[in-house]
């Protein structure tokens, strides 16, 4: 049997140069080209890697030209006819660097030029720690894989000594890399990482933990349900903050047939559809069960947070959606839009109005809820209403056929124009990411990795594209 864990791993650089020292350039640009991942992709003056070496890239492009390729790539190729413009590379995808940073970046980018490193390579080490036992882990052996996109590259292997230390030297800087460690039938993997600029030197500290089956040391500390209630149907979210309060590894109590097991299981109503994992979860280690459905990633010791939505028809009648308590909760809010809908919650108390960044919302509160606690949601509609807005909604769609004639001409001058179903997706798939990015940040502000004015401000800017992105896609 395996369990699978991904390592969100501190990364501490031991020795680099800072660019603005160096070379006399803005640090601030180096910085915003590492933070919006176009480190992912390219180097600069270090080699080709999934995109073009970006040294001297200002030989090639103007100033405006590495402006439009960082705002607008598919227009590059329509003007150019040809996609991708650099034989041998796959096409640049939308990346959505905010407005505001995009000349910072390519004011950086226009600097870089005849800056090729010729040293040796990059130094990947550190120690692997047994965070149950409390010691540095000898003995163990650690994969270091090369990837080239998703593409492997390379690998290589070393066992950690009787300090727990491990190191790999001359690594490629055109690369990313990711490590892997098998221990106690349970791997460790974490997220790729790459070389940015300056850097040569990369130190992890790779935790194991001893596995355990016992559930007793997993709780819920919130549990946030968030209900927007539209006309024919309820989008609902959810926000859970997981903790494993022991020094083991939780890898749950049921095997499943191809030896996974199940270490969390989530209650889902029988009609959903649309269910996304926004964060905390993923499609590889989820598998239906009756009900709903498990997750098969073992859980670490500490805080993980977890947010998946979906959508569920809203009919005549009543509407029921029940939330079962699975693990011992300290926090239960839940959250319903305004609307006319007769709303009765059982196993929460409260019900009064919030107004939550000018929209209003009905609370309800539960605290200390125990396994086998039920929140039972109950929505009535009645028929006579569903007849009336059915009418309302024939009449508004009339209206608005003739207004959509009337001012074709205003809606042409100001380009609001159909959008390709391509786009929509690569717009679905921003908004996506924007979301995990926003509970990102509202994780590093809690832990204090970022001041409020830093929290303030990214988060405007990425809720300001959301709403963008849904304007666009709801234009046509």
């Amino acid at each position: 049997m395996k369990v699978y864990i991904i390592l969100i791993i501190s990364v501490f650089v031991i020795s680099s140069v800072s660019y603005a020292q160096e070379h006399g350039t803005s640090n601030l640009g180096r910085e915003l080209f590492i933070k919006n991942r176009c480190v992912n992709c390219h180097t600069i003056g270090r080699g080709r890697f999934v995109g073009p070496d970006l040294n001297n890239v200002s030989k090639k492009y103007t100033k405006e030209e590495i402006i439009n390729w960082i705002e607008n790539p598919n227009q590059v190729y329509q003007i150019t006819g040809k996609m991708p413009v650099n034989d041998g590379y796959p096409p640049m995808p939308p990346i959505n660097v905010p407005k505001e940073e995009v000349e910072i970046i390519a004011d950086y980018l226009v600097s870089k030029i005849d800056i090729t490193d010729d040293s040796g390579g990059g130094v990947i080490k550190g120690k692997v720690l047994n965070k149950s036992k409390g010691i540095d882990q000898e003995g163990v052996e650690i994969i270091l894989t090369a990837f080239i996109g998703d593409r492997v590259k390379d690998q290589k292997k070393v066992v950690s000594d009787g300090g727990g230390n491990y190191e790999f030297k001359n690594l490629p800087w055109n690369s990313s890399y990711a490590l892997t460690i098998n221990y106690n039938g349970a791997e460790y993997t974490t997220e790729k990482t790459v070389f940015v600029p300056g850097e040569d030197v990369k130190q992890f500290e790779l935790p194991i933990y001893e596995p355990t089956t016992d559930e007793s040391k997993i709780k819920i500390m919130n549990s946030h349900v968030i209900i927007e209630v539209l006309e024919d149907l309820l989008n609902v979210a959810n926000i859970i903050v997981l903790q494993n309060t022991g020094n083991e590894i939780y890898i749950g109590n049921e095997t499943l047939f191809d030896g996974k097991r199940h270490s969390l299981i989530f209650n889902l109503p029988d009609d959903i559809s649309n269910l996304e994992l926004i964060h905390g979860l993923s499609k590889e280690n989820v598998v239906q069960v009756k009900g709903g459905f498990a997750d098969t990633t073992s859980i670490l010791p500490g805080i993980r947070r977890i947010v998946y939505s979906y959508t569920v028809p809203l009919n005549s009648g009543k509407n029921t959606i029940k939330e079962i308590i699975n693990y011992p909760t300290e926090s239960f809010l839940l959250f319903i839009s305004d609307s006319d809908e007769n709303i009765s919650v059982s196993g929460l108390s409260g019900g009064e109005t919030v107004e939550i960044e000018g929209q209003e919302y009905k609370r309800w509160v539960g605290n200390g809820l125990n396994p086998g606690n039920k929140v039972i949601i109950t929505f009535s509609r009645a028929l006579s209403d569903i007849d009336f807005l059915r009418w309302v909604s024939l009449a508004v769609f009339l209206g608005l056929l003739c207004l959509s004639l009337i001012y074709s001409s205003f809606i042409k001058s100001n380009k609001l124009e159909n959008i390709s179903e391509s786009d929509k997706k690569n717009l679905s798939m921003e908004k996506k990411h924007l979301i995990k990015e926003i509970v990102q940040l509202d994780d590093d502000y809690e832990n204090k990795r970022i001041t409020k004015d830093e929290y303030l401000m990214l988060r405007n800017i990425k809720k300001k594209r959301i709403a963008e992105i849904n304007i666009i896609i709801n234009q046509d």
